[in-house]
C-alpha cells in the first residue's frame, strides 16, 4: 500500500496560500502531498487580505471558511472617492447579489493567516507532510513520474513523486527549472504599501473598509485588516513613479506627505511597516509540462490590488486538485 501511495505522492514547492489549499484540496481527495518550503517557517509577509466571494465558497468546500470567518473582518462594500472635493463617487455593495452568491461578502484576512491556519489545523500527518528549509535544486522526469531534488538543513536528498506542482511565486524555481518561459513585462511604476494603526475613520466618516480614491495625479487605495492585535491596521496603497528612487519613497518624510495628501491629520502617523512592490504583467507559456504543473504566480502575475494573485492562484489551487 505505502509503494502505491508514494507513486501517486505529490510534491507541491511553495507554502504560501496557494501551495498550501492546492495541497489540502489533494488531501482532502486521498492524494499524498508533500509540500517543500524554503523558508525555515511561514513567512508573515503583508500581501494579499482579501478573500472574494467565489474563493470563500471553493474555501468552504475544504471546511476552511467558516473556521477564518470569526478572524477576519467582513466587507460587504467597496466605495470609490473623489480626493480632490472629497466626495463619495459610487458604491457597489455586495450584499445585493445574496441570492447569487453563498457568501455575498469579501473577508479581509490576511494571506499568512491563511496559510498558517491550514498548516496547523491539517498538516504534518504522514500524507500532508509540510517541510521547511527544504530548497529545490533540481527536476528529473522518469519513467514513473518526477524525481525532485533538494537541499534542506541534513543536506542533500531526492524524492519520487508522481506530479511537481510548482507554487513558489513569480520567481518560481519549478517554472526556471522546467525550462518554461514567463512572457510579459514589468511596468515602470511601482507600488507602496504603508501600514497604520491610526483609525482613518476619526478623519473621513465616508470610508468603508475597502476605499479607492482618485486624484488628477495620483491614486490611493486604503484597506482595513485585523492585524495582530486591536484596533487592526489599515494599509494605504500608492503608485510610486519611476523617477522616485525606493529610499526616497521609503523615507519617513515621503511617508507621511503621502500620507497627509489623501488623510491629513494633525501630528505624524505611526507606520507600523511599509514595502515597495513592482507591478508586473505575465504569464507562463505553458502551466504544465510533462509531470510539471505551475500554479499561482508561478503561472501568472497581474497588478497586486484587491487580491487579484492570490484569489485566482487558489482557484488554481482547487481546480488542479480536481
Amino acid at each position: 500500500m505505502s509503494n502505491q501511495n508514494e507513486k501517486q505522492r505529490v510534491v507541491v514547492v511553495g507554502a504560501g496560500p496557494v501551495g498550501m489549499v492546492c495541497a489540502l484540496a489533494l488531501n482532502r481527495r486521498g492524494v499524498p502531498v508533500t509540500v517543500f518550503e524554503q523558508e525555515p517557517e511561514p513567512v508573515e509577509d503583508q500581501r494579499a487580505a482579501t478573500i472574494h466571494p467565489p474563493t470563500l465558497e471553493m474555501l468552504d468546500g475544504l471546511g476552511v471558511t467558516q473556521k477564518i470567518l470569526p478572524l477576519g473582518l467582513v466587507s460587504t462594500t467597496y466605495r470609490f472617492h473623489d480626493r480632490v472635493n472629497r466626495s463619495v463617487v459610487a458604491e457597489f455593495d455586495l450584499d445585493r447579489m445574496r441570492g447569487e452568491f453563498k457568501f455575498p461578502y469579501v473577508l479581509q484576512y490576511e494571506q499568512y493567516k491563511l496559510t498558517a491556519s491550514i498548516a496547523a489545523e491539517y498538516a504534518n500527518a504522514g500524507d500532508f507532510d509540510v517541510r521547511f528549509s527544504h530548497s529545490v535544486t533540481d527536476l528529473k522526469e522518469t519513467a514513473a513520474g518526477v524525481e525532485i531534488g533538494y537541499t534542506s538543513p541534513d543536506g542533500e536528498g531526492t524524492l519520487a513523486a508522481a506530479y511537481v506542482i510548482g507554487c513558489d511565486g513569480g520567481r518560481s524555481t519549478v517554472r526556471k527549472l522546467a525550462g518554461i518561459e514567463f512572457e510579459g513585462f514589468t511596468y515602470p511604476e511601482r507600488f507602496i504599501k504603508i501600514a497604520t494603526s491610526f483609525d482613518f475613520g476619526t478623519v473621513n466618516r465616508d470610508l468603508v473598509l475597502r476605499n479607492y480614491f482618485s486624484d488628477p495625479d495620483e491614486w490611493c487605495n486604503l484597506f482595513k485588516v485585523r492585524g495582530k492585535r486591536p484596533p487592526g491596521l489599515w494599509r494605504a496603497i500608492f503608485p510610486v513613479g519611476n523617477e522616485e528612487p525606493d529610499e526616497v519613497a521609503l523615507s519617513p518624510e515621503r511617508l507621511e506627505a503621502r500620507l497627509q495628501k489623501f488623510f491629513p491629520k494633525s501630528g505624524r502617523y505611526d507606520v507600523e511597516y511599509v514595502n515597495v512592490y513592482p507591478v508586473s504583467q505575465r504569464v507562463a507559456a505553458t502551466f504544465r509540462k510533462g509531470r510539471v504543473l505551475l500554479a499561482g504566480d508561478s503561472a501568472h502575475v497581474n497588478n497586486p490590488i484587491g487580491g487579484m494573485g492570490m484569489n485566482g492562484g487558489v482557484h488554481d489551487g482547487i481546480n488542479l486538485a480536481e
